[in-house]
């Protein structure tokens, strides 16, 4: 059998990747850089042998996360500033991820072309969602006889049924490892979104259109519990 980790950014891939391999699964990774062009390769090779992992999280709480992750490894972590331009740019518009949600409806016309660069061209993690990985039309070709999602909110039981799917035996005992969260304390406080407007919500859902699609696909075809 061959493994593939849909990798979609900030749904726990890093825990899921390392349990995997302490079950001594060792799947291919796909994450950022052009996984959506192998991704689909694969799905539409329909070669029999091949098992997707999907990995799976509320889009609006993946895009906050995202924009929190990428501010702190990209713009306050490194010593030096960033040399990517429009990276500097979305960070200094905004200070926050609802900020730049409701930005993406915002009158003027320059604030609101930096927020959708953002979510559309930036290969930040915030465009980057389960939708660019795995469009509707890709997901389609998976089925639960040959995929299964992981859910964040739900980590733990869809890991154990993802194990035994596998054919694999549970670690007695066994609990996920923890990444990454350390960073989120560190953070300044009014950089924070520990909120989110009506409107950041409601944009936030119309740019991720696609991965709410794809999340009903993969429900119908019993790939998503």
């Amino acid at each position: 059998m061959n493994l593939h980790l849909v990798h979609v950014g900030k749904c726990a891939g890093e825990s899921v990747q390392s349990a995997l391999n302490q079950h001594k699964l060792f799947p291919k990774e796909h994450h950022c850089g052009q996984s959506n062009v192998e991704i689909a390769n694969a799905v539409l090779a329909e070669d029999p042998s091949n098992f997707f992992i999907v990995l799976v999280r509320d889009p609006v709480q993946r895009f906050v996360s995202a924009f929190e992750w990428d501010l702190w490894e990209k713009i306050l972590l490194p010593e030096t500033p960033p040399r990517n331009e429009q990276w500097r740019r979305i960070y200094e518009t905004f200070e926050s991820a609802n900020d730049l949600a409701e930005a993406l409806t915002a009158k003027e016309a320059n604030v609101r072309s930096v927020a959708t660069m953002a979510m559309r061209s930036s290969g930040l993690h915030m465009q980057m969602d389960l939708g660019w990985y795995l469009p509707p039309h890709i997901a389609r070709h998976l089925t639960a006889a040959n995929a299964l999602a992981v859910r964040m909110d739900n980590l733990a039981n869809d890991f154990a049924n993802l194990v035994e799917k596998l054919g694999k035996t549970a670690i007695p005992d066994f609990k996920l490892p923890v990444s990454k969260n350390d960073y989120k304390a560190k953070l300044p406080q009014e950089r924070r979104a520990t909120t989110l407007s009506g409107l950041a919500v409601s944009n936030i859902c119309d740019y991720s259109i696609a991965s709410y699609q794809t999340m009903k696909i993969l429900t119908d075809n019993g790939v998503l519990p």
